[in-house]
């Protein structure tokens, strides 16, 4: 069974526009955040807000010299603009001046980034909390932009999510090798797997490169019928013996479904179900 936060997720990836950015479109005014559209926005600002907190509290275990101290600061200068963030988020809101806030916000956490990225000796426990952080500020990102079907805003919004998409597909690359490796009735499943996280790279890889559109949908189609393939292996799997795998493989099916409709594709979207 699907959660009610991805149903949600999925229902707000089909408000988006079903067009893609590299077709002629008339330019779509962003005007104004409405009430319908703040709810999502809310839900990942209160996310961000909790996780935060708990990167902070991993600070004051892992940091001890007074030098660190640097890091705890700028997360709490975080955790102070997604407060102010999140009371102004009210209806009429201007567009534009969310999407300012947002940049400004992201910047602080690009600088909270790169202080962990260099920490000496390294902190995985940090290093794990920003990766977290990472995929929110990807979600808050698209929750912002629904709506907005200017073809700038939606080709940023495609080449944000093919991004965390590679990034999901490596991760779950990594956990099934770890999980499955010395079953060797699953080296289908870890084929399947190493076949979508290579289409997925070389998606993005086009994407970056402004291929022509045929390419892109060819690309994509190719990535969605491996993401068909990985689905039909993991349903396989028992879900009380693999659970964290499955978990992480559902990131993946936001994330797809989300460039399935970006995209303008017509049809089906193919999902991962879990069962209980």
């Amino acid at each position: 069974m699907l959660s009610l936060s991805r149903k949600l997720l999925l229902i707000l990836t089909a408000m988006l526009l079903h067009g893609t950015f590299v077709c002629a479109q008339a330019r779509t005014d962003p005007g104004t955040l409405e009430r319908k559209e703040l709810g999502p926005i809310h839900d990942v600002v209160k996310r961000l807000i909790r996780q935060i907190e708990t990167f902070q509290e991993d600070v004051l275990e892992n940091l001890e010299r007074q030098e660190d101290q640097v890091l705890y600061r700028r997360g709490d200068a975080l955790l102070a603009r997604l407060v102010q963030l999140e009371t102004a988020l009210i209806p009429s809101v201007a567009r534009k001046q969310i999407y300012k806030d947002v940049d400004q916000i992201e910047q602080k956490f690009q600088e909270m980034l790169k202080t962990v990225q260099v920490l000496e000796p390294a902190k995985p426990a940090l290093k794990r909390q920003i990766s977290q952080l990472d995929v929110l500020f990807e979600d808050l990102y698209f929750a912002v932009s629904l709506g907005d079907t200017t073809p700038e805003r939606t080709k940023k919004v495609i080449e944000r999510q093919a991004r965390i998409l590679v990034d999901a597909a490596q991760g779950l690359k990594r956990t099934a090798n770890y999980a499955l490796a010395k079953d060797p009735g699953r080296a289908v499943v870890l084929e399947a797997i190493g076949n979508l996280t290579e289409s997925a790279e070389r998606y993005r890889k086009n994407l970056a490169g402004n291929a022509e559109l045929a390419v892109l949908r060819s690309e994509f189609a190719a990535l969605t019928n491996a993401w068909k393939q990985v689905i039909q292996q993991l349903e396989t799997l028992q879900p009380k013996e693999n659970l964290y795998l499955l978990r992480n493989a559902s990131r993946i099916d936001v994330v797809h479904a989300r460039l399935y409709h970006l995209h303008g594709l017509e049809g089906k979207v193919p999902h991962l179900t879990i069962r209980s």
